[in-house]
């Protein structure tokens, strides 16, 4: 561990708590937390003598990374910094670059959970359209039980194996080649019926838990994650839901991001004006990928379109919270 004392973690840990409590209560990392963590863990690198090559260069790549996907628009500019702050920590400890991307993964796959656990009371008040989903959860769970199944009956000759044999069977569900997959099953079976019945079940629930989390969320956000505001009470940092911008003929219009299943259907179509449209308008008042958000000079300009009173604000997630936890995840399985 870089010869780094591993009770120092305790310095990050409180680090963490602090960035998760003002993100979840104001959506705000502040800058004074960050810059300072960061200094702090320079000093600790500086003091037991480590790497500072190796530790600067994981610090600014972490950095790099989190601000490409600021300029994506997943990000804003707080959680770029707490990103950078911890993989600072991170690297007093190991700065294997590969493990950024880990981390990441990580945290990506957090984010759904802690989203639903922050907004649980507007969920349940929206319960019914949770339960639309599970209809859809229990047949996905059905067929990637299967997938999981046959995978898993191989595992004991080699994870490759099992990994291979497992996609195929996924290949066969998704061209819906269900007899050759019930032959393919049976076979694992009488393999190995009891590595086929734990990855069936395995592959069963965890499907059916991470469908109905990712199903009712897309299915929710709407309700949870966007409120209407007037323009008179936006505030500066406000992410709208659409771009605002102006035609050629002076009116007001708006552009919603095409989702990438759509973005993919326009773009094999090779189709001039479908393209057009999957790409934002080049003048805009307001942009929606902006993940800055909305200025003080633009909430001046929506103020003088007689057109727009109100507009749909999207409500930022905090991410500090599932950001945090991947660092802890994989500091912990590095240790253990």
């Amino acid at each position: 561990m870089n010869g780094v004392p591993f009770l120092l973690l305790i310095f990050p840990v409180i680090f963490s708590l602090i960035a998760i409590y003002t993100d979840l209560k104001e959506r705000m990392i502040y800058d004074w937390l960050n810059y300072s963590s960061i200094i702090v863990s320079a000093i600790i690198a500086i003091i037991f003598k480590l790497n500072l090559i190796g530790f600067a260069i994981f610090t600014i790549i972490g950095f790099l990374f989190s601000y490409l996907i600021y300029k994506m628009g997943g990000w804003a500019g707080g959680d770029v910094k707490f990103f950078t702050a911890m993989c600072a920590w991170f690297a007093l400890f190991n700065s294997n670059l590969i493990y950024i991307i880990f981390i990441f993964i990580i945290s990506a796959i957090l984010i759904v959970p802690v989203a639903i656990a922050v907004y649980w009371k507007k969920i349940f008040e929206n319960r019914k359209y949770v339960f639309q989903k599970v209809d859809s959860s229990l047949q996905n769970a059905f067929w990637a039980a299967f997938a999981a199944g046959i995978g898993a009956s191989v595992y004991r000759y080699s994870p490759i194996y099992s990994l291979v044999v497992g996609l195929f069977a996924s290949v066969l569900i998704i061209k819906n080649l269900k007899l050759p997959l019930f032959v393919l099953a049976i076979a694992s079976a009488y393999l190995s019926w009891e590595l086929f019945l734990t990855g069936f079940i395995v592959g069963a629930l965890i499907t059916f838990i991470t469908s109905i989390l990712i199903g009712s969320f897309l299915v929710l956000s709407p309700k949870v994650l966007r409120t209407s505001k007037k323009i008179e009470e936006l505030k500066e940092g406000d992410i709208p839901y659409s771009s605002i911008y102006l035609n050629d003929a002076g009116k007001v219009e708006y552009w919603i991001p095409p989702s990438l299943n759509k973005m993919l259907m326009l773009a094999t179509k090779l189709d001039k004006n479908g393209l057009e449209r999957i790409s934002p308008p080049q003048k805009t008042i307001v942009d929606c990928l902006d993940a800055g958000g909305i200025t003080n000079e633009q909430i001046v300009q929506l103020k003088n379109l007689k057109d727009v009173k109100e507009i749909i604000i999207k409500e930022s997630l905090a991410y500090a919270p599932s950001i945090a936890l991947g660092f802890l995840i994989m500091t912990l399985i590095i240790k253990f």
